[in-house]
């Protein structure tokens, strides 16, 4: 925030009693202290202040950091979540620092010469760099924005996410130079860029509807022209072969009986069609009330964040002067007014009441104000909140300086910060501008200041924004939101015609009023979505533009009842529920406000048009309507019964009990013969599996567990379950710790010591006390282990969800991909940082859990456990899988050897897998691998992974391993930046 040098009027001192109690206090402290002074003790002054300068350097070089290391180009909408977090994150700190920064500092120099003032609290570089870093935000939070309005649910996206980044921005925009300002036309842009979004959705809608009509519709009269053509080729075909079959003898026919099957197949074919046609108008309908619900959804977020911007961002009112200025200067000095002095050239003058002339926070954020700020400050003090709530700045233009020699009243004085003298300089004042902390108290500020001015002046625009840029930003998105009922109501004009189908004509009376139903309330649910966009739109638009506004909501009101003039049936003399929307709407329209718009003569036809509609929609309860009336009468009015008579659904009374009691014996009868006949069929199935061995029988005999445990390692007892896997080296079971009823993996390996393996056992149970003592939630938990005899028996976490190989046999969505890399990079991270390097990093080696959890796990006994081939001897001492090996596994494990370089190639195989569905080089064999491999070629990169994706698998596939990035940078790369919220995309 800016700072105040300088603060007096012609009565006031230099100095404020605060700031005389802040400077005695200091004076008492440090370098400062009497005792100190007297021993004559150097100062300590320049090292506090460097010291006070490293930690703002640390947050300096994070700041430049995350700028050298942005993406290049435009982010996937897969990673740019986590770049605009990693961006929030970067800010806070940044703002932080320099708040704690100038509030250590000032209390350090303020006895200093003013120059040396200047230099330590000079931060340009730092303001620049947060500047920069709030731009690369701002474009982060637009990229993010484009991707999600090209989601079809785009509205269960957004939920307050807007809000959030709002109110994050303006927490930290104050204290960034320029910030606010850029802020404001930044969100502006967002929200009006959103509305053109959701026109566009709604006329693709529109347009998507008519292409499948014409797509259908050409469809059935090919299937009707290939009947045809079809009917034809049979009978031929019919006719040759039996003129064949008897010799050219004459076929005795019944013509009763062709003709009757030829009624017979005509009348299936019309019913086919008629169901078709149907499900097709069925779907339609469907399809729009989505359109309309996903429409409705998408305009409340954009309207609720608009009408937030406004509320935030229009924090002024401005005045049209009935006198001239000379006698407004007089007014504001009898009306105790101050003016305020800023050693700046300004085309208008700065006033303010006297009342808040003591309450210096509250002139400077005035003087500095572009965003509402109800909650800068802490509200323990009630004379600060009352300050708050009536405090207010006046701008009066002014072309010399014959009006600021008039003034004889008191003055104050304010030296102005560079961002002050910003915003300042960005205000346009045409006449004379009311400016307030926040828009909540304009109101009563305006009827206050109206009154002590009297008939000087009155209100020409109740609410603008008092920054230009802000203020021409802010109208553009009012006139997009504008466009957008223009375009509601031209899509409901379309929809009306286009989903009124010509084929509905030719059904028969039941189907037909069906479908006319489904019709009309398709497009009632259209016009309930325009009229809450209409009342929402009110609340946002001003003066002209709502003048505008109150035109529209008569001309659709009209629309409205005109439709269900037409379209819907007399109502029974109540008022039904599908209207509430409609008839409250009606009531906003007759606000004397709009009904002043129309003419004196239109104003009695518009009335007379609401009673006949009301009338319409309440009718009287004597009315009685036939099934068929309307279509029968009037072939234009498109009658229909939306829900039947009592007549037509009462069924007879002596018939009910009966037809329910046989209905009842019916499917009764009925089920039980279905399970009668699937108990048979199951009975017979098994004996014939009993015979040949492949079942077993249900016998009443018990056999005993055996829960012998021998040598144990492990701290808990235990019992083991089925078998779930069989390898060359051993078996896989599950089992349960008896002590807290967890489910586990246990894998018996039988002990073979061999001449070139001579110490098995000393191997293995070092490498399980090593993974004992690691933990990680990305990394299978190891229990412990124990031997029996001559074999070896592992206990582990149970992962129920199989395998990455197993997942991914047809490949995985890339959003799926950066997910589980991100999962494995971290526990990748976890075993470098323990000295441990996994060697066999393969997708059969990472688990996942019924939770969505991604766990690593075999480390250095999968081969053990999972190979089915022998190695070669001269190649025996090496560990993993071919196809996953990195080239200095095969090149250089004779001398140099390898280290966790190899696990990122592995890594990179995986994504590989993942990508493809496939492991790296399926089609070659090991020993072809090796040397293709070694030879320096790479696995082909898949070109269905985006940039970011292509560019992270060409670090992990770098041949030498030296330049392979380590898990810490692949982390920071932008494709595993990725979080569960970004799954939605």
């Amino acid at each position: 925030m800016p700072q105040m040098s300088e603060f007096n009027t012609v009565d006031e001192t230099n100095c404020s009693e605060e700031h005389f109690y802040d400077r005695s206090r200091k004076a008492n402290q440090g370098s400062w202290n009497k005792q100190f002074l007297e021993l004559g003790l150097p100062s300590f002054r320049s090292s506090y202040l460097f010291l006070l300068r490293v930690l703002l350097d640390v947050v300096y070089e994070c700041m430049r950091l995350r700028l050298d290391q942005r993406p290049m180009g435009e982010p996937s909408a897969l990673s740019v979540r986590q770049l605009i977090r990693e961006c929030k994150d970067v800010l806070k700190g940044a703002v932080q620092m320099k708040k704690y920064y100038l509030s250590m500092v000032s209390t350090t120099v303020w006895d200093s010469d003013p120059s040396k003032i200047e230099d330590v609290m000079d931060l340009e570089k730092y303001d620049d760099h947060m500047k920069r870093v709030l731009e690369v935000y701002f474009n982060y939070l637009q990229n993010w924005m484009n991707n999600l309005q090209n989601l079809p649910d785009a509205s269960q996206s957004l939920k307050n996410t807007l809000e959030e980044e709002w109110a994050f921005t303006k927490s930290i925009c104050p204290f960034v130079i320029g910030g606010e300002a850029e802020a404001g036309k930044r969100f502006s842009a967002l929200a009006s860029g959103l509305l053109s979004s959701i026109a566009d959705f709604l006329e693709n809608g529109v347009d998507e509807f008519y292409t499948k009509g014409n797509e259908s519709e050409e469809e059935t009269v090919c299937k009707e022209n290939g009947h045809d053509k079809e009917g034809e080729r049979d009978m031929k075909e019919v006719k040759t072969t039996s003129s064949h079959a008897i010799n050219n003898a004459e076929l005795e026919t019944n013509p009763d009986d062709t003709a009757l099957d030829k009624s017979t197949d005509d009348e299936a074919y019309h019913k086919d069609k008629v169901l078709k046609l149907r499900h097709r108008i069925q779907q339609t309908f469907r399809d729009s009330k989505n359109l309309f619900r996903e429409g409705r959804e998408r305009t409340s977020k954009a309207l609720g964040f608009a009408k937030m911007l406004r509320n935030d961002l229009e924090l002024a009112a401005s005045y049209k002067m009935n006198v001239s200025k000379v006698e407004i200067i007089s007014k504001l000095e009898e009306m105790k007014h101050v003016l305020v002095s800023v050693p700046l050239s300004l085309s208008y003058l700065i006033f303010i009441p006297e009342r808040i002339l003591k309450n210096q926070k509250l002139i400077l954020q005035l003087l500095n104000v572009t965003c509402g700020k109800e909650d800068c400050y802490s509200h323990t003090d009630p004379t600060h909140d009352q300050d708050i709530n009536r405090g207010y700045l006046l701008m009066l233009q002014c072309d010399n300086d014959v009006n600021k020699q008039s003034w004889k009243g008191s003055t104050v004085h304010v030296d102005a910060t560079a961002q002050t003298a910003i915003a300042l300089s960005h205000i346009a004042v045409d006449s004379l501008m009311l400016v307030v902390t926040h828009s909540s108290v304009l109101y009563a500020i305006q009827e206050e200041f109206s009154k002590l001015m009297d008939t000087t002046v009155e209100v020409f625009q109740e609410q603008i924004s008092c920054h230009q840029a802000i203020s021409e930003s802010l109208a553009e998105l009012k006139a997009t939101a504008m466009h957008l009922r223009q375009n509601i109501s031209s899509t409901l004009l379309q929809l009306k015609e286009k989903l009124y189908f010509v084929e509905i004509n030719k059904m028969d009376t039941k189907e037909r009023n069906h479908l006319l139903g489904l019709y009309c309330v398709t497009i009632i649910k259209g016009y309930n979505f325009g009229f809450e966009y209409h009342r929402e739109l009110q609340r946002l638009v001003s003066d002209e533009q709502k003048i505008e506004l109150g035109k529209c909501m008569i001309s659709f009101a009209r629309e409205w009842m005109n439709f269900i003039s037409e379209k819907w049936e007399k109502g029974r003399g109540r008022r039904p529920t599908w209207a509430n929307q409609g008839l409250e709407f009606l009531v906003s329209v007759c606000d004397p406000k709009i009904m002043e718009l129309l003419p004196e003569s239109e104003i009695s036809v518009f009335i007379s048009e609401i009673k006949s509609c009301l009338d319409h929609i309440v009718g009287r309860s004597s009315t009685v309507r036939s099934p068929t009336s309307g279509s029968a009468t009037s072939p234009d009015v498109y009658g229909y019964t939306r829900f039947p008579s009592v007549e037509e659904s009462r069924p007879s009374a002596g018939s009910s009990d009966s037809l329910s009691t046989l209905a009842a014996k019916d499917r009764h009868s009925r089920s039980a013969h279905i399970l009668q006949s699937i108990n048979n069929l199951e009975n017979k199935r098994n004996k014939k599996l009993q015979k040949s061995h492949i079942i077993g029988y249900i016998t009443n005999k018990t056999s005993d567990l055996d829960l012998r445990i021998r040598v144990r390692r492990v701290n808990f007892r235990w019992q083991r379950g089925i078998k779930i896997g069989e390898g060359t080296f051993g078996k896989v079971y599950t089992a349960v710790n008896v002590d807290t009823g967890e489910l586990m993996a246990m894998k018996e390996m039988k002990l073979k010591p061999t001449n070139k393996m001579r110490n098995p056992l000393k191997e293995l149970v070092e490498e399980m006390n090593n993974l004992e003592g690691i933990s990680h939630p990305n990394l299978v938990k190891y229990y412990g282990a124990e031997v029996q005899k001559d074999e070896m028996i592992i206990f582990m976490e149970y992962c129920d969800r199989g395998t990455i190989k197993e997942a991914s046999k047809l490949g995985l969505p890339e959003s799926i991909i950066r997910l589980y890399t991100r999962e494995i990079l971290k526990a990748l991270c976890h075993l470098h940082e323990n000295g441990i390097i996994h060697r066999d990093l393969k997708g059969a080696n990472v688990f996942l859990t019924s939770d969505g959890a991604v766990k690593l796990g075999d480390f250095g006994c999968s081969v053990k456990l999972k190979s089915h081939s022998t190695i070669p001897g001269e190649i025996s001492d090496l560990v993993g899988t071919t196809a996953y090996m990195a080239p200095e596994v095969f090149t250089r494990n004779d001398s140099e050897g390898h280290g966790r370089a190899a696990d990122i190639w592995s890594l990179g195989c995986v994504v590989y897998e993942m990508s493809t569905g496939k492991q790296p080089w399926y089609d070659q064999h090991p020993y072809q691998i090796m040397f293709l491999v070694g030879l320096g070629n790479v696995p082909p990169i898949p070109e269905n992974l985006s940039r970011e994706g292509k560019e992270f698998l060409k670090h992990c596939f770098e041949m030498e391993p030296s330049r392979r990035p380590c898990t810490i940078d692949l982390l920071n790369h932008p494709f595993p930046k990725v979080s569960d919220e970004d799954m939605n995309l």
